[in-house]
């Protein structure tokens, strides 16, 4: 969590602009979900409209890569926190679209990530990336253990939904945080993951008959950060 108020305390506050967008951006590189907050909108605890500099604040926030973005005393004290929750949604519908059509920030998360030695895991989203780039894709899905596959699609901030599917619970509610990704809890008993996934995603609305899917997939035991294929499935 990037808690700017306490980031104030530690740093000389004229520092935390460059020190957010640092810490975004080295969290996502990671892989590491990340939350922005304290004083996003803090003038709607008094007053039914934000300023022009809090939702610009806000908008940099999602630019920077963050995943999510909190409200606290706007929703917690004030007198206004229905809008104020609106008012944050409009804004980041809004930048999301922006940075969907220009792809803001895409080209410096790429650098960063393939200046570094890869490992198999990292090279398959990649593909998945690219597949996105030139397929119309449906829906990416992911069957994980630990959730580092997703939560690295989540880096790309893709237009389609990467859905998670996993046997632990832990972890979906720790993917609940990354951008784009809707976690699904499935049940041990697993014969075919392809065919569960697919008719998973078509049972949730996420992708129809005759659309294209991306499926990620490892070995069969399951172990964390062993993803090492890619298949692009029509479903039937």
């Amino acid at each position: 969590m990037v808690a700017r108020g306490d980031l104030g305390v530690e740093i000389p506050i004229q520092e935390v602009p460059s020190v957010q967008k640092e810490m975004i951006q080295r969290s996502k590189l990671l892989g590491i979900p990340v939350i922005t907050a304290t004083h996003m909108l803090a003038s709607m605890t008094d007053n039914i409209r934000p300023t022009r500099a809090e939702a610009t604040d806000v908008a940099n926030a999602i630019l920077d890569g963050t995943d999510a973005i909190m409200l606290s005393e706007e929703t917690a004290v004030g007198n206004y926190p229905v809008e104020a929750v609106e008012m944050m949604a409009k804004i980041a519908k809004t930048t999301e679209n922006w940075r969907s059509r220009t792809k803001w920030g895409l080209d410096t998360m790429i650098k960063a990530i393939t200046a570094r030695e890869m490992s198999v895991d990292e090279v398959i989203t990649l593909q998945v990336y690219e597949a996105l780039q030139k397929l119309p894709v449906a829906a990416v899905l992911t069957p994980t253990r630990s959730g580092a596959t997703p939560r690295r699609i989540s880096r790309f901030n893709p237009d389609p939904w990467i859905l998670a599917f996993s046997r632990v619970p832990k972890t979906c509610r720790f993917l609940s945080f990354s951008y784009g990704v809707y976690p699904v809890v499935v049940n041990e008993s697993i014969e075919s993951w392809e065919k569960e996934t697919t008719e998973k995603t078509k049972e949730l609305g996420f992708a129809k008959t005759g659309e294209i899917v991306v499926l990620t997939q490892g070995p069969a035991s399951g172990k964390p950060g062993g993803t090492n294929m890619l298949k692009i499935l029509t479903l039937d």
